[in-house]
């Protein structure tokens, strides 16, 4: 008796959160993401490889830009933090 395949769940996490890394910064591929990330294209290939989502960069992209986590990480929400939230944060 085979067994079935598994997904690579990992794979498919790291994937979509460097895919919405690829809209937020209008980056057409690896190499152009890699650029704007300021990262060498094998330091991006490295992340893929292990299954490694940059959540640093997320941070200060969420800290800098009012990138919305939820969005950036888990893709539910809107893209950008509601400006009020923003400054209610800032307040603490």
């Amino acid at each position: 008796m085979g067994q079935a395949e598994v997904p690579n769940v990992c794979t498919s996490e790291t994937t979509e959160v460097l895919n919405r890394l690829k809209h937020l910064l209008a980056a057409s591929n690896d190499a152009a993401l890699a650029k704007a990330l300021g990262i060498s294209p094998q330091t991006l290939a490295s992340w893929r490889a292990r299954c490694s989502i940059p959540y640093a960069l997320c941070m200060d992209l969420a800290r800098t830009d009012g990138i919305s986590l939820e969005w950036l990480l888990l893709g539910r929400g809107a893209m950008l933090v509601e400006p009020q939230t923003l400054l209610a944060d800032d307040a603490v």
